[in-house]
């Protein structure tokens, strides 16, 4: 189930990104909702027989109180862009409502994942469902007063986010959230070159090192903003995040992805935005360009600089507010100078020395000969 969700929320959150923006395509909205309509089908099945409305791995099994929180979310979120009955989404809110203590807490129970510091206390999974129900918009106070009960039972900046974004999500302006905002502040791990948060031991998901940190540091920067407190640390967050992206797009493992990609489209689909401005390019204090980006403009823009040193390179925006951008060199090497390891098989490639073009599609041949004795 987790993975199925994690290959559906980026197409729900690429098409609630273009439809919130204006910016709708109509391939890519067909190709998206047709993802979303399969996983949406997928993930059903993953409803448990014995109790409807929970979720586990097998549908013949107990419900999972991480699996049917988890689920609540992902189908709150996806029918901000596809038809998900509302009746659904109010028997997954009763199945944990019966899950829930009468102190307001809930258990771990079921456990996906059998490790991670987490399943020690409810702290984690009272914090993980207060943020579900919330995000459905139903009563979390119960939950949340639990969480404020036992503020000192967690020390770790992965549990302090959890609940940050629980209250965060179920009053963005109240104090309470605003005390747990000043926490997750408290506990960022600062380096040389970024901001993160570190978490003590694994997720739910059973991230664990780099992954662990990239989903709390997500979680930090998706609480800052939410709350509204710190938005300039939750920025510096997001470099990090995007320092941590690999050369595929992706921030590791699917989930973790998805989290981080969260992370940045709740910096960047929000109210305010810019008037019409401009960003100046410089190369060693020398002023090479100058680009105008339109009022509410959501598209990318890509700018070509030549055969500069990337170091001497600065941008500045002309005014109030912030951009982000990326700075890329694309190179190649000859391929008479390219050492190939040797091994049982010799390639040879040759090909058209006409000047390639843009657009074209060109035949190579290549020749691979076996050199071993057998």
């Amino acid at each position: 189930m987790e993975q199925t969700s994690a290959t559906v929320c980026p197409m729900v959150l690429a098409l609630d990104y273009m439809q919130t923006t204006d910016t709708v395509n109509a391939d890519l909205t067909a190709r998206a909702t047709k993802f979303i309509d399969q996983g949406y089908k997928r993930l059903l099945t993953f409803e448990s027989k014995r109790r409807p409305g929970g979720f586990s791995l097998w549908v013949d099994d107990n419900p999972s109180v991480f699996l049917s929180a988890y689920g609540l979310m992902q189908f709150v979120d996806m029918q901000r862009v596809y038809d998900v009955p509302d009746k659904l989404l109010h028997r997954i809110a009763g199945v944990l409502g019966s899950h829930q203590n009468e102190d307001g807490s809930y258990r771990a129970g079921n456990l996906v994942h059998a490790w991670g510091s987490w399943k020690e206390t409810p702290f984690y999974m009272t914090a993980y469902v207060a943020w579900a129900l919330a995000k459905a918009g139903h009563d979390t106070s119960k939950a949340l007063g639990y969480l404020e009960a036992h503020i000192d039972d967690v020390d770790d900046p992965y549990g302090i986010a959890l609940a940050a974004m629980a209250f965060a999500t179920a009053d963005p302006k109240s104090g309470a959230t605003r005390r747990w905002a000043a926490r997750v502040v408290a506990k960022q791990a600062t380096g040389v070159n970024h901001v993160s948060w570190r978490p003590k031991g694994s997720t739910f998901v059973g991230g664990r090192g780099r992954s662990a940190t990239i989903e709390a540091t997500a979680l930090a920067a998706l609480a800052l903003f939410k709350s509204g407190y710190r938005e300039d640390l939750g920025y510096q967050a997001l470099d990090t995040l995007i320092a941590w992206r690999g050369k595929d797009g992706r921030f590791g493992p699917t989930n973790t992805t998805a989290l981080a990609l969260r992370a940045l489209l709740a910096a960047n689909s929000g109210g305010d935005r810019l008037p019409s401005t401009s960003v100046t390019i410089t190369h060693r204090e020398k002023t090479l360009k100058r680009v105008v980006i339109p009022s509410g403009s959501t598209e990318p823009l890509r700018v070509a600089l030549g055969e500069l040193d990337p170091k001497g390179v600065s941008v500045k925006l002309d005014g109030e507010g912030r951009i982000r951008g990326t700075l890329s060199r694309t190179t190649y090497e000859p391929w008479s100078t390219t050492k190939l390891p040797r091994g049982p098989l010799a390639m040879e490639v040759t090909w058209s020395k006409d000047p390639l073009e843009v657009g074209k599609t060109y035949a190579a041949t290549v020749r691979i000969r076996h050199t071993g004795k057998q």
